[in-house]
């Protein structure tokens, strides 16, 4: 265990100043990385990468095109490339400014956002919504700690630290979609709210039939309505949920297929293999295989 600050040195840089990933992650070769922060960064700057800060302190400000945002513990924002920010003390309300702040190489953004759709990687370029989305408690507390560790056990591997790294950025990834991108869709609020509870791993992992009794439907009536809204069935919109999650877990973690088939709650490995090419063109193996040779 490292004795050294776990905290990042601030350093300030000129209005308008385009940040670059390469001078300003301390793991510069890795896709994703982060740092913890307790200063605060005042000067309106862009950056030639994506950021996602995460208050785990006080209020702070977050000046954005122009308006002033306050953020709260547990409060994340999505900054894309050329967002012009600053993240300021709250006069009356900031004396423990802290903060984790992720970066992400835009090339590995888009790549990772189109696995959950190919053309999300625009929505969210060309969203004019608040990309704002929380973290409970729990998530928060879970996340500081898993960044912690990261930092000070010397004894990990540098390829670990970015594994798990990029492990962490996708559950980021999660909570903004399932609160902005899914929030941004023309459905009603119980049904808005349905799909936000469905994007939880936990939940759709869940036989169809409780899902549906949660609802306090039958399996055809809930199906009939869930086709209305989203031109899919309810068993093809937690497939893709699923697959995609699977995804994310054969590229990005050391985890077996048989230990994805169980935590993804298939009845056999071979149901998920079957599934699993089904929706993608490729078996598990063929997938992680393929993905490891574009990443190398």
């Amino acid at each position: 265990m490292s004795n050294r600050s776990i905290y990042s040195e601030v350093k300030l840089c000129r209005p308008g100043t385009a940040m670059q990933y390469e001078a300003d992650s301390p793991w510069k070769t890795s896709d994703v990385s982060f740092q913890l922060v307790n200063c605060a960064f005042p000067v309106m700057h862009i950056h030639e990468y994506y950021e996602i800060p995460i208050v785990t302190g006080d209020p702070i400000v977050h000046v954005l095109g122009g308006e002033k945002y306050r953020l709260k513990q547990g409060d994340a924002w999505l900054i894309r490339p050329n967002d012009n920010h600053s993240l300021q003390n709250d006069p009356k309300l900031t004396k423990d400014y802290r903060l984790i702040n992720f970066m992400i190489k835009p090339e590995y953004f888009k790549k990772f956002a189109a696995l959950v759709s190919p053309d999300l990687p625009e929505r969210i370029d060309n969203c004019g919504e608040e990309l704002r989305f929380t973290l409970d408690g729990v998530t928060l507390t879970s996340l500081m700690n898993a960044c912690v560790q990261l930092l000070t056990i010397d004894t990990l591997s540098a390829e670990s630290k970015e594994s798990q790294g990029k492990f962490l950025f996708f559950r980021l990834f999660s909570e903004f979609y399932d609160q902005v991108i899914c929030k941004n869709r023309q459905y009603p609020q119980w049904f808005a709210d349905f799909l936000t509870k469905l994007h939880k791993i936990d939940y759709c992992c869940l036989p169809v039939n409780e899902i549906c009794a949660q609802m306090s439907y039958s399996y055809s009536h809930f199906s009939r309505i869930f086709k209305t809204y989203t031109g899919v069935t309810l068993v093809q919109y937690i497939t893709k949920i699923k697959i995609n999650y699977a995804k994310e877990l054969l590229c990005y973690t050391d985890m077996t297929t048989l230990e994805i088939s169980s935590l993804l709650n298939y009845e056999s490995l071979s149901h998920f293999n079957h599934t699993f090419k089904n929706v993608t063109g490729k078996t598990p193996r063929e997938y992680k295989k393929q993905h490891s040779n574009a990443d190398g």
